[in-house]
Formats: structure tokens, sequence, C-alpha cells
């Protein structure tokens, strides 16, 4: 059998949402309620075979996007209301959530009241007036040109529609003239375009058809296109800035992101999830570990020279880094490390000169450190470890005034340790580690009166310990591991504040001296796979704060009295194993 509509909702939108284009067992919504379930036949009646709005119906239908006016009728000369306008839109759209809206004309129970919101949000409509929607008016073909105009981003035109009944500067000549560009319309005759006309649901299906690309009855996918938020009608965040915020959005794939609450869904960008707001301006963009994938924006400098955060680390972000995100010179921290960036660190980061937190460590970034870092005046902590850097460390880095943490470690770096490093007056913690580095370690590294941490194993360095590494009685860590080092053990002055020392996988030789028991904050003492030979000072196994010990594997024999071998014993039974 076939279903038609009782008569109080003739005319209406009957909705399906269940089966498919021709038949099926459909419930229908209208107006809130529930209509019985009984079969469909959506070969209307009354869409004449051939006729320039078929295929649009049928798509309409395939889509989703109607089911007719009854079970067997389209009413394709019907005209369609604003309220049918918000319905099709909203469903083309994905009938995604909208706005709250406070129209007298339109209760929450309609079946367009969430297509209403969903229009406002999106600066598609703002009713007839201030408080009325005008849901029962007939749309006129000027005003349906302009809705669709308004879902496109109200896209710039030049020229003229060509129609003698829609002169310039009129409110709709630039939405007729789109489009006339883009083909969704001849108009109703070569001069005109009737923009005072009615549209009828089959006029409408024929542009809606065609502002989808006139696709395939069945195609797969949607066919839907993508609406961009209306910055320029919201009124909290600076429209440019807005703008800056949904194009990172859509770049990284914003609706697959943990948390989205707000994003393009709400009409104010300073509520949504990770952003702050100073006034007008973004002040905090924070979507770290939030699942953002693609690439970054070319435009993600126009997020402002107000912005002070801009934290996309822990995500899966590709692509390289866009020079453009050197304008954002209010950035006093930007972390984008654990991602999968590639490229070379642009140059134009220098630009940054007010940011105290760069992190850019954990991705695939490759090339030399750009000189131009050198004026990151303000630059507390900058990390660019675990990349594929190559070149040689810049001895511009040297002239960084403010920098604590300088973290190069992991990368292909390559040739000797800059000794304009030791101009860095406030050095805390140095990070050379796992690179190709060659050469001896600059003495000078050592008179840095802050420097308290030092990193340099898995490289390839020569020589010895600096003794400026002893007389700066402050040093916690000095991993020296893994190189090419030779010479003895330096002697250590009480109250050296030394917790980590560890230089296995070198060429050490000599005896340990009994001066390392000075260390008393020494955690630990990792001097295995070296050529040290002689007595282990009985000193060693007075220090209480020792976890790890390790010394087997040297070419030659270490022995101990009873109880340090004991004590030995407990941390590294083999630390004697070179005695035949």
């Amino acid at each position: 059998m076939s279903y038609s509509a009782p008569e109080p909702w003739k005319g209406l939108e009957v909705r399906q949402t269940v089966g498919n284009k021709r038949s099926g067992i459909v419930i229908a919504v209208v107006l809130g309620c529930v209509l019985a379930a009984a079969t469909v036949a959506f070969a209307f009646d009354d869409v004449e075979p051939g006729s320039y709005y078929e295929t649009p119906v049928d798509w309409m239908v395939d889509q989703g996007i109607t089911s007719g006016t009854s079970a067997t009728t389209f009413s394709p000369h019907d005209p369609v209301t604003r309220a049918h306008l918000a319905a099709f839109l909203h469903r083309f759209g994905g009938e995604l959530p909208g706005a709250d809206q406070s129209f007298d004309d339109v209760e929450e129970a309609d079946y367009f009241s969430d297509a209403v919101g969903w229009l406002l949000l999106h600066a598609i409509t703002a009713g007839v007036s201030e408080d009325l929607y005008g849901p029962d008016q007939d749309l006129t073909r000027a005003q349906a040109a302009t809705f669709f105009y308004r879902y496109a981003g109200e896209p710039e035109v030049t020229g003229s529609s060509g129609f003698s009944d829609v002169p310039d500067g009129q409110w709709f000549s630039d939405p007729i003239t789109w489009m006339v560009d883009e083909g969704i319309t001849q108009g109703t005759s070569p001069s005109t375009f009737s923009p005072d006309d009615v549209v009828t649901r089959a006029q409408f299906a024929t542009f809606l058809w065609r502002f989808a690309g006139e696709p395939a009855v069945g195609e797969a996918g949607s066919n839907r296109q993508p609406l961009s938020y209306a910055c320029g009608h919201q009124t909290t965040l600076d429209k440019t800035e807005c703008a800056a915020l949904v194009n990172l959005f859509h770049a990284t794939n914003g609706t697959e992101w943990i948390d989205s609450t707000g994003w393009i869904a709400t009409t104010d960008p300073c509520t949504w999830f990770g952003i702050t707001c100073n006034f007008e301006h973004l002040d905090e963009v924070e979507l770290m570990d939030n699942n953002l994938t693609g690439t970054l924006p070319t435009d993600i400098g126009d997020l402002g020279i107000g912005l002070r955060t801009l934290d996309l680390s822990e995500n899966e972000i590709a692509g390289q880094i866009p020079g453009d995100v050197a304008t954002l010179t209010g950035l006093q921290r930007l972390w984008l490390d654990y991602n999968e960036l590639v490229g070379s660190i642009p140059a134009e980061l220098g630009n940054l000169t007010n940011v105290g937190w760069l992190y850019l460590n954990s991705n695939d970034l490759s090339g030399p450190i750009p000189p131009e870092l050198r004026d990151l005046d303000q630059v507390i902590y900058l990390n660019l470890s675990n990349n594929q850097l190559t070149g040689t460390i810049p001895t511009e880095l040297g002239e960084l005034p403010q920098v604590q943490f300088l973290q190069l470690h992991s990368n292909q770096l390559e040739g000797t340790i800059p000794t304009e490093l030791a101009d860095i007056p406030m050095l805390v913690s140095l990070t050379l580690s796992d690179n190709q580095l060659t050469g001896t370690i600059p003495s000078d590294l050592g008179d840095i009166a802050t420097l308290r941490n030092v990193y340099l194993n898995s490289n390839q360095l020569t020589g010895s310990i600096p003794a400026s590494f002893v007389t700066n009685t402050q040093m916690r860590v000095l991993n020296v591991a893994n190189n090419q080092l030779d010479g003895s053990i330096p002697e250590w002055p009480a109250g050296h504040k030394m917790a980590y020392l560890i230089g296995f996988g070198n060429d050490f030789s000599g005896s340990i001296p009994a001066s390392v028991a000075n260390l008393t904050d020494l955690n630990q003492f990792m001097f295995h796979d070296n050529d040290l030979t002689g007595a282990v000072p009985d000193g060693l196994a007075t220090l209480t704060n020792v976890t790890i010990l390790t010394l087997n594997g040297q070419s030659g024999c270490l022995t101990a009295s009873a109880p340090t071998a004991a004590w030995l014993d407990s941390f590294d039974s083999d630390w004697n194993d070179g005695c035949s």
C-alpha cells in the first residue's frame, strides 16, 4: 500500500527516517508527532519523467533531505516556505547543532526549530525581524539566492548578473550574480531572474542539487557541503582570529578531536574547548593530546599578536611548520612537540622575541638549526631534541641571554661543541647527547656558574673531563658515556654537589680516586666498560645515597677490601670481572 499524509499535514514536509528511495517501512516525524509505520513508494506521481527537476528530486530523497509532501507526491509546483528552507538546508548540512533561538513564531517542538537555530549560528538568517523568523512565509527567489550565498560564506563577487530585474546595489545583487557565476541558476528568462517570485519546490530542489555539484543519485558519500563558521557575525572575538581558529579546526580534522566542545557549534568562540580570550582577542589555544591530525594552516599567524600560548603538543600533526607562525609575536609559549612535523625549522621563528618556551622536539624536522634563533631574547626553554636535524651547532646560540635549558639531543648534529655556548650566562642544563659530535669538551663550559646538568653521552668526543667541571662544585649531573674519552677520573673536592656521574663506554684508565667519597650526594656512579684498574676506595662504600653503581667490563683488574667488595656486589656482582 502507499501512504498519504493526513489532512492536518497536507502540503507540509514528510520526513523519511527509515527506508530507501522507492519503498520501505518508515516512521514519519512531522511537527514533532510520530505517525504510524507504513509502506512508502517514492516514485512520486507528480514528478514528471524527464523533467528538469526529476534528478534533483531523486537526489534529495536519496540523501534524506526530503521524502515529499506524501508518500506519492512531491508537490513540485508548491511554494517553499521559510520553514521548509530551514529544514532542507539543515539536513543538507548534516543536521549539526545550532544556537539557541528565541523567535516568537518558532516553538521548540516545531520540526524546523533546530534548523532555525543552526541557520542563526552560521548567520544564514537573522529572521524577518528581531523577534520573528517568518516560518510560514513563502520564500522568494531573491531570498533563496541570499540563503545559498551566505551558506557558501559570502564569497567575493565581481561584475553583475546580467539580469535586467537585478540592478546593482540591491541586497540580492551579489547573491544572484554569484548564483549565475556558479551555474546554479540561469534565470527565468535570458534577461530576467524574477527576484520577487516565489520559489517552487522543483526550483529549490534544482538549486540545491546544482549547489552540491550535480551529484549522481546514489553516489557514495553525502554530497553535503561543509559549512564554515560565520565569524563575521559573532561579536566576542576578532573576526580574523576567529577565522584562523575555524581554519585550524578544519585543517586538523576537528570533527575527530577527542574534545571539540563548542567548536563551530556555539556563537562564542571564546568558550570553545581549549580557548581563552582576553577581551576580543585570543590569549591561549591549548589543544594538547586531543587527536589533532592533518597539517597546520598557512594562516596560523592570523591567531593574532595577542596570543600568549599555542599548545598543540602530543597530537599527530604532519606537514611543515608554516613560517607564518612567526607573526605571532606575542607568543610566550609555543609547544609543537610530539607531533609528526617535517621539513626545516623556519628561520622566521627568530622573530618570536617574547617566547620563553619553544618546544619543537619529538618530530621529524630536518636540516640545520637556524642561526636566527639567536634573536630569541626571552627564551628560557629551547628544545629541538628528537628530530633529524643535521649540520653543526650554530655558534650564534651562545648569544641567547636568557636560555636556561638547551636541549639538542637525539639528532644528527656533527662537528665540535662551540666554545661560544660558554657565553650563555644563565645556562642550567645542556643536553647534546645522541648526536655525532667530535672534538674535545670545551673547558669553558664548566665556568658557567649556573650550569648544573651536562649530557654529552653517545657522541664521538675525545680528550678528558675538563677540570672546570670539578671546580664548578654546584654541578649535579655529568653524563659523558659512550664517547672516546680517556685519561683518569678527576679528583673531587669536599662539598661538591655531583649526584649523577656517568662515564661508561669510554677509555678511562687508572684507579678510582679516593676523593669520589667526597661526593656525598652521589646517586649514580656508572663507569663500566673502561680501562680502570687498582683498588676501589673503601670510602666509596660510605656513600649512602648511591642507588646505581656499575664497574664491570674493565679491560684491567679492580680489587677491593672484603667489606667494600660485599657492598659492590650488592650493585654489580661482576665489578671485578677483568681480574684473572
